[in-house]
């Protein structure tokens, strides 16, 4: 039986990861770093095209379809979300941006 919780332990921990496989890190998720937000930005409310801009920017670091690709935001509280579909779409094309009211990227995850 004490196998068997080791066993389990070992796999509750293992699948307990901090960083999942649909999700990767993000430059500007430190603390102070706004990735692509100008200081004007950061000090006003976030507008609708600089969210987009600061998502492109996002898939731009991480993906090498920005350019080809369809961006829509919308406002949840504070913060934004920004879908980003890969042109042409296909299954597992697109990306969620998630941005804060700093202008700084909090989460990005890849279609699945």
């Amino acid at each position: 039986m004490t196998k068997f919780m080791m066993i389990l332990a070992v796999v509750v921990l293992v699948g307990c990861s901090s960083n999942p496989s649909n999700q990767i890190d993000v430059p500007g998720k430190g603390a102070g770093d706004s990735l692509g937000a100008s200081a004007n930005e950061s000090d006003a409310a976030l507008d609708e095209a600089a969210v987009i801009r600061i998502a492109e920017q996002a898939v731009q670091a991480n993906d090498t379809w920005a350019d080809r690709a369809e961006y829509s935001a919308m406002k949840d509280g504070d913060e934004w979300i920004v879908l980003v579909w890969r042109i042409p779409k296909v299954p597992g094309g697109h990306r969620s941006v998630r941005i804060d009211a700093a202008g700084k990227v909090i989460d990005y995850t890849r279609g699945a």
